[in-house]
């Protein structure tokens, strides 16, 4: 059977809520994530090693970055409309590419150890942090592949097995490609795309395998039922239950579950296997929710601005609380109780929020708010770039 983009018109009209609720809480864990190993005494983190709540959490913490990256690659299969002819139109098609450009720039500029005068002079050690990939960039380089993808690909059943080999791909070459000489040998800007050597954060091995399952799970969606929600609440869970049998079958340990979890090395395909089953259980106990918060237009709306949410809390967390002379240096990273560390997460997650609901607000109320909005932005890039104050 041929499925084609146009099959289900009908299907286009539909939003799936179930992905704005996910990504909205996938936010809310990242962002006191973020606030915490920022500004929690690491002394006082030694908690960990008696304390069963911090173990969770800290195991709870690694699914964050999966479930945003599976929920992203599904939303860009609606996202990318085709027409009737199975055509991505040309200006849809330029947005989304410059958007992809702008996430990896955006990325680069936040993480800037100096003002372009000097950046280049600095010692190469200093630069590393600058080289690390993180899950903007990572996000931008698989919207980029996504975006061709989908232009090139008339047939959703060879999108599919693209999409899908892709995943596995990129899920079991990571300890190979880790291994190779060649690999080791590339600048740091390009190895810290591929590997953890220079532990960058989201290299594209292992990682990009969780959006492009995501990719995967939203030609299916689109293609296979009329009802996305109600499939995803009936079904996500045997998902779940699959990958994780899966996994469970390859999986050996000689100690604790958790434990042997924890032990597994990044780039091994277990992992990929293990969270992404969690993902999918997530979705489905968030999709039992999904009629109660399906009509608050307030909740939704942080949800399809998750970008900007993740944005803008890197910025209050690193560049405002720590050097916004109004604190006179209070605001000191990994200095803080665990007590003190919490009112900083709810305070960076007012300033967060407050900011992208008064942006939303704005942007929907006056038509030149979107100008004035982009010469901010602006502002600051320049500033970042040149510290002009």
């Amino acid at each position: 059977m041929d499925l084609h983009f146009s099959k289900m018109t009908n299907n286009t009209k539909q939003r799936i809520t179930i992905f704005d609720l996910t990504r909205l809480v996938a936010m809310l864990f990242m962002v006191q994530g973020h606030v915490v190993y920022a500004f929690l005494d690491f002394d006082f983190s030694n908690m960990q090693d008696s304390s069963i709540w911090w173990v969770l959490w800290a195991f709870n913490r690694g699914f964050t970055a999966p479930v945003f990256l599976v929920v992203s690659g599904a939303v860009q299969i609606f996202a990318n409309k085709k027409n009737e002819f199975g055509e991505l139109k040309p200006k849809l098609f330029q947005k989304r590419i410059l958007l992809a450009i702008f996430l990896i720039l955006i990325s680069y500029i936040m993480h800037l150890p100096a003002d372009l005068s000097t950046l280049f002079t600095l010692d190469p050690s200093k630069l590393i942090s600058f080289y690390q990939v993180n899950i903007l960039q990572l996000i931008g380089v698989c919207l980029i592949i996504a975006l061709f993808l989908i232009k090139y690909t008339k047939n959703d059943n060879f999108l599919l097995f693209i999409t899908l080999f892709l995943a596995v791909f990129f899920a079991t070459f990571g300890l190979q490609i880790e291994q190779m000489t060649f690999i080791k040998d590339l600048h740091p800007a390009i190895n810290c795309y591929l590997t953890y050597d220079y532990q960058s954060y989201f290299p594209l091995f292992p990682n990009a395998s969780y959006y492009f399952i995501g990719l995967s799970f939203g030609i299916i969606l689109k293609n296979y039922t009329s009802n996305y929600n109600l499939f995803i609440q009936k079904y996500g869970i045997i998902i779940s239950a699959i990958l994780f049998l899966i996994f469970y079958t390859f999986h050996s340990y000689d100690y604790s579950f958790i434990s042997s979890i924890s032990g597994l090395k990044n780039t091994s395909p277990l992992i990929v296997l293990f969270r992404t089953s969690i993902v999918f259980l997530y979705i489905t106990i968030l999709a039992q929710f999904n009629n109660i918060f399906n009509k608050s237009t307030v909740i939704l709306m942080f949800g399809k601005k998750a970008l900007l949410v993740y944005i803008l809390h890197l910025y209050f967390i690193y560049n405002f609380l720590r050097y916004n002379p109004m604190f006179n240096g209070y605001f000191k990273l990994n200095t803080f109780d665990l007590q003190s560390t919490i009112w900083i997460v709810l305070l960076v997650m007012l300033l967060t929020f407050g900011s992208v609901f008064i942006i939303d607000f704005l942007l929907r109320k006056y038509k030149h708010a979107k100008k004035v909005l982009f010469s901010l932005v602006l502002i600051l890039i320049i500033n970042k770039l040149f510290w002009l104050f």
